[in-house]
């Protein structure tokens, strides 16, 4: 057969793994297939140093089914769908009747919030489904001369979610009469979900309570609730 020139050949279609490939091997000519090829590239790419712009991970055939970074840097502000959200209260809670269920409201949300929101002042609404980390923290105080018990739980779309309550003791006066506590927790959910902080009282002296600033101490929050993306 003639010579030809590589661009004067046929175009090919998808690689199946059998065709072949001359190489050397121990100054040896030696014919490869694609497959073999394949394996011994494998399907993985560690990168060892560097910063990366933009990093797509594919299970597509021909890319790499995976990318392992062991050193360098990805640009925080390079990452794709996070979504985040801070929130807090201003005012004081009261119960109005002990041992009723109320929903913490919410009436402050940071300037820089991504992906989720408050709606109807309760509702933490998630804009895209994942798994979320989220905190809460209740400031609650107690005006009565005894210890009272005050519970939080979380629901879902107005569901509660099984395991999340909290119960504290809150002191009487005379004690202090305030007490503070903070909640963590992960939640999957799907995209438009809400979660609220659920709450009630033994007593209706409890108030998820504010407090004002003072010179130059900053005012402390009756609630905050903070969520982020994780996965």
């Amino acid at each position: 057969m003639a010579n030809v020139k590589i661009t004067d050949l046929p175009a090919g279609t998808a690689i199946g793994g059998t065709e072949l490939f001359e190489s050397v091997q121990s100054s040896a000519s030696v014919k490869l297939t694609a497959t073999q090829i394949k394996t011994f590239v494998g399907n993985s790419l560690n990168i060892t140093g560097g910063v990366l712009g933009s990093v797509t991970i594919s299970n597509a055939v021909g890319e790499f089914d995976s990318i392992t970074i062991t050193a360098g840097a990805v640009p925080f502000n390079t990452i794709t769908n996070r979504a985040y959200g801070s929130f807090l209260s201003t005012r004081d809670q009261t119960a109005v009747s002990a041992n009723v269920t109320y929903f913490a409201a919410f009436d402050t949300a940071a300037t820089f919030n991504a992906g989720v929101t408050v709606a109807s002042s309760t509702n933490i609404t998630f804009a895209a489904a994942g798994v979320y980390e989220c905190s809460f923290n209740p400031q609650i105080s107690n005006s009565d001369t005894n210890d009272h018990i005050a519970i939080f739980w979380l629901t879902k779309n107005g569901s509660t979610i099984a395991n999340s309550a909290t119960q504290v003791s809150v002191p009487k006066v005379a004690d202090g009469g305030i007490t503070f506590f903070e909640f963590n927790f992960q939640e999957q959910v799907a995209a438009n979900d809400y979660l609220q902080v659920a709450w009630r009282v033994s007593n209706t002296a409890l108030t998820i309570d504010y407090t004002a600033s003072s010179g130059t101490v900053s005012a402390v929050p009756s609630i905050t609730f903070i969520a982020n993306r994780i996965g």
